[in-house]
């Protein structure tokens, strides 16, 4: 059975094994590095907010008003920043389920 936390402005079931949150009772950005059904271990974290030096870290680079790393296109907007991408290949199905799910929190499903 899966249950779903809400916390601190996200769900526990937005969290993936080597996502960067920020650990209120440690006071520090840590790495989830397991998956736990105790509750306790998700009211202490936080997300981090996307901001301009994140981006430089993971090897955005900026040009004019968008950031670029390879296919990946973000401009910033009100609502924090908008995701654009050039052209990525995708050759098989689980390739396309895994990007749709990453990209909307959804499974793609069949109808």
């Amino acid at each position: 059975m899966y249950i779903a936390i809400k916390l601190n402005d996200m769900d526990n079931k937005e969290l993936r094994i080597g996502n960067l949150v920020f650990d209120l009772e440690e006071k520090e950005n840590t790495e989830v590095i397991q998956w736990t059904f105790e509750s306790d271990y998700f009211t202490s974290l936080k997300p981090i907010p996307l901001t301009e030096e994140w981006l430089i870290k993971f090897g955005f680079v900026v040009a004019k008003t968008r950031w670029r790393k390879g296919a990946v296109v973000l401009s910033k907007n009100d609502n924090g920043y908008l995701f654009k991408t050039t052209a990525i290949n995708i050759k098989h199905l689980h390739q396309l389920q895994n990007l749709y799910f990453a990209l909307t929190n959804e499974e793609l499903t069949i109808k």
